[in-house]
């Protein structure tokens, strides 16, 4: 049995009569979701041992690779908890992963079955799906064209998520039971995380924001975790905070700014204590805004997904730093006293390695055992601050794009060269823009359909403009500002 079964089976049993989970449709106790979990658990036995009669997976006996491709729900709550303790391992998706990833997905970290709740974008190797407990089950064939060689998980290993990387593909993190375990029992005891809270929580449970401040950490205290899918509007959000008058609120900063855009008083706040905001750091006029307009103190978290949950802020300041480390962690920036370096970090509950990149993560710990971010930041007096990404990675409100995977795809379309970037614009958020050359004259809109069937649709580029050449500096560097004026004039001005 793994750690996390035990750890969850006990949080479980210790906590029968209270409110566990609750997606505003469905809402379950504890000892419901005890027993919905045995009923998956032997329903997904039955299942697999169904897949392997017809032939789908080669290798009765071995471990199943289940990838949960969802949105947030009571389901997959259920789902998840019944897979581990079938001795599966989850592998937590980004539902908003389009063909390109999920075909990627399939072949590089055979996968042996996807559980979904909506249409299933796979093109190779399906074979015949099941119905499973409101969700499809699709079994993937061990013989599909583009199977890449099947890396063993390492024995420890119990869940895993995904992260974009640096290889311009998704990278298959994974992480023993005590890693998670110890994520959750930092986050508790970080913050101070009490008996029978209320969370309500709008991020999707395979992102770290909710996977290690909410999902176990409300099972260690009793907690009832509220979730959320779809859009947060304000509207929907106003909605939720009425019904769930939550103590804790763990959102994106998107979220946080549309509340700005609601006049009225907003309803169910009366017990708020911790308003987390995570991805992408909230600007600080944004935060006093929403402390002056709904008394909502926001509270940065600064977390990696090699690395799991690293500091939180229990007293938020003007200054819009990310926090002090959490317990089990450490911090060091490699600034040489001249300003902010590359954010370093070592962790109780890092991930153990990329599956599907042999090596990769082994190559971002330095001697000393810390991670190499990417991210650069500066500590005073104990406290991270954020100040930006080193490198080619792109955040655009919390959700980061790497380009060279854009890249590849409009390669696919006859583009030559691209530059992919974010391009500023006034009073919102940034948009993905590429700037790029062709042999031919290419019609734009056809690019665009031609990345939405490859691509989640908040990595494809809004902005799509053609040019006879890159402007580059002597050096040979991409000239950003000459291509952001490309950009401005392409949308009018706007930058």
């Amino acid at each position: 049995m793994g750690v996390l079964v035990e750890v969850v089976n006990e949080s479980i049993w210790r906590h029968a009569e209270l409110s566990a989970v609750n997606d505003g449709r469905v809402a379950v106790a504890y000892h419901e979701l005890d027993a919905a979990a045995d009923r998956v658990a032997s329903s997904f036995d039955q299942l697999w041992h169904q897949i392997n009669r017809e032939g789908s997976v080669l290798g009765s006996g071995r471990t199943p690779r289940v990838a949960i491709y969802a949105s947030n729900s009571v389901d997959y709550v259920i789902i998840y908890i019944g897979l581990l303790r079938s001795g599966a391992v989850p592998f937590l998706v980004d539902p908003s992963f389009g063909e390109y990833e999920l075909n990627f997905i399939s072949s590089s970290c055979s996968v042996d079955v996807f559980l979904h709740d909506r249409s299933l974008p796979v093109a190779e190797g399906k074979s015949t799906s099941h119905f499973f407990n409101r969700f499809h089950a699709t079994s993937i064939l061990e013989a599909a064209p583009g199977r890449k060689q099947r890396f063993e998980l390492l024995p420890e290993t119990e869940v895993c998520r995904f992260s974009s990387g640096s290889t311009g593909a998704p990278s298959c993190i994974e992480y023993s039971g005590d890693a998670v375990h110890r994520a959750a029992l930092a986050w508790c005891e970080g913050t101070r995380m009490s008996t029978a809270e209320r969370l309500l929580c709008f991020a999707g449970l395979f992102n770290g924001l909710s996977f290690n401040t909410s999902l176990l950490p409300s099972f260690l205290t009793g907690s009832e975790l509220w979730l959320s899918s779809g859009l947060p509007t304000a509207g929907r959000v106003a909605r939720y905070l009425k019904a769930a008058r939550p103590t804790r609120l763990t959102a994106f900063p998107p979220l946080y700014e549309s509340l700005l855009l609601w006049e009225e008083s907003l309803p169910g706040l009366e017990n708020l204590r911790v308003s987390l905001s995570s991805a992408a750091p909230l600007s600080t006029e944004v935060a006093q805004d929403l402390f002056s307009r709904h008394g909502i103190k926001i509270h940065n978290y600064y977390g990696i997904a090699e690395t799991g949950p690293l500091t939180f802020d229990p007293s938020p300041s003007a200054e819009g730093g990310v926090g002090y480390p959490l317990p089990g962690v450490s911090i060091k920036t490699s600034d040489t006293g001249r300003g902010p370096g590359e954010i370093r970090v070592r962790s109780s509950s890092m991930g153990s390695r990329y599956l599907n990149f042999p090596g990769e993560l082994e190559q971002k710990i330095d001697s000393s055992g810390y991670f190499m971010s990417g991210d650069e930041g500066i500590i005073r007096n104990g406290s991270l601050f954020f100040t930006g990404k080193l490198g080619k990675g792109i955040n655009i409100a919390g959700r980061k794009i790497d380009p060279t995977e854009v890249s590849n795809i409009l390669s696919e379309f006859g583009v030559a060269q691209s530059f992919i970037f974010a391009a500023e614009q006034e009073g919102r958020d940034p948009d993905l823009a590429a700037v790029f050359t062709s042999p031919e004259k290419v019609d734009t809109n056809a690019l665009r359909k031609h990345c939405l069937t490859r691509l989640s649709q908040y990595k494809v580029p809004q902005i799509l403009v053609q040019v006879d050449e890159i402007p580059k500096s002597q050096l040979g560097k991409p000239r950003l500002r000459l291509m952001q004026d490309l950009v401005a004039k392409k949308t009018g001005g706007r930058r």
